[in-house]
Parts: structure tokens; C-alpha cells; sequence
């Protein structure tokens, strides 16, 4: 067998073609109804837009300093709404529980929510 001419194929494939039955598109019985969740979007408290809510979803300040939080009532599950910042950024103003409480922005960071809406 000698070499074969340009634009020859040494090899020839035979392909076979089967025909497949059709499958039925159906959910399996135990996924029906089940809705997938996707994980919460966590943000600081800082990037809320101004006047919307979030929901607090964890809070990672110091231990020192949680106590004080969790006197004025910023609890995990606690709703914030985002008031107002200071005219240079620092401190910023939420409203928890129906009244109107001042945190550093450095502390606002840490406190970490869920937007609502």
C-alpha cells in the first residue's frame, strides 16, 4: 500500500447511527415542588442604598463592643433602614425599632445584612 494521493484519507470510518427512545421530560417524583434557595446576599451595612432595608445577618465586631450594640437593640434579625451619612462620610444613621441611632462607619462595616425588597 503506497502512499495515498493529496487530499485522500488513509483511515475510512463507518459510523452507525441508533435511534434512542424518547425520554420522557419529566421531574422525578421527589423533586416536585422542591424550590432551589440560593444562599442570602450578605452586604455591609454601609452599602445599603439611603433609605433602604436590610435585615442584620451577622455581626463581626469585637466581642468588647457587641454588648453595646446589643443594649440599643442591633440584634441578628433585627431590621435596619439606612438613614443618612454625615456630610464627610463618617458616622452614619440608622433607624432599628422605630428610633434613630449613630454608629462609626468603621463599626457600621462589620455589621453585615441582607437588603429587603
Amino acid at each position: 500500500m503506497g502512499r495515498p494521493a493529496p487530499g485522500k484519507c488513509l483511515l475510512q470510518l463507518s459510523l452507525n447511527y441508533y435511534s434512542l427512545p424518547a425520554v420522557k421530560q419529566n421531574p422525578t417524583p421527589e423533586f416536585e415542588g422542591v424550590k432551589a434557595t440560593m444562599p442570602p446576599i450578605l452586604q455591609p451595612l454601609t452599602s445599603v442604598p439611603l433609605g433602604g432595608k436590610a435585615t442584620v445577618v451577622e455581626i463581626k465586631l469585637p466581642p468588647e463592643s457587641r454588648p453595646r450594640l446589643m443594649e440599643m437593640g442591633l440584634l441578628v434579625g433585627t431590621l435596619v433602614e439606612l438613614v443618612r451619612f454625615a456630610p464627610l462620610g463618617d458616622p452614619v444613621e440608622i433607624k432599628v425599632r422605630g428610633y434613630h441611632l449613630t454608629l462609626r462607619r468603621h463599626e457600621a462595616e462589620q455589621i453585615l445584612v441582607q437588603p429587603n425588597g
